[in-house]
């Protein structure tokens, strides 16, 4: 069990932090959860693997898709 104050929030790039949830090398999966400011624009990115995200607050969207944007309870 973890509480919402049991790990750190870490530097992860200008305007960007990450708190490492869990990892599990043998499985390739990485959980983690990550914090923007406001009007950050990330650079192209590659995924090694799957990918699935939940918004809590604020939206967002990738410069590729500027209609599909992900708002507070997206998945």
């Amino acid at each position: 069990h973890l509480g919402p104050d049991d790990l750190p929030w870490v530097y992860a790039g200008p305007g960007s932090e990450l708190k490492l949830l869990h990892v599990d090398l043998n499985q390739g999966l990485w959980i983690s959860m990550t914090r923007l400011q406001p009007g950050i624009s990330l650079p192209r990115h590659f995924h090694t693997g799957s990918v699935l995200g939940v918004t809590l607050r604020g939206s967002w969207y990738y410069a590729e898709y500027p209609h599909a944007v992900n708002r507070a309870g997206s998945y």
